[in-house]
């Protein structure tokens, strides 16, 4: 993966995620987080049910598993 690739954004629930950024702006508390397959798990809220049990969107930037 070259450079240019490792930092292309892409998107998970309208916010835009940078590619093997382990420091991603976008990404919610706790996130990036490594995954299996080498890459990085992101994350972005997804809601709120009932007693703030909150959920989450999740991708992995190398081969988009979710959690």
């Amino acid at each position: 993966m070259t450079k240019q690739e490792q930092q292309a954004p892409f998107t998970l629930d309208g916010f835009e995620h940078s590619v093997g950024d382990p420091a991603c702006p976008d990404c919610w508390e706790a996130y990036p987080r490594p995954h299996g397959c080498g890459g990085l798990m992101h994350a972005a809220y997804g809601g709120e049910e009932g007693d703030r049990d909150e959920w989450l969107y999740t991708r992995c930037d190398r081969c988009g598993e979710s959690e």
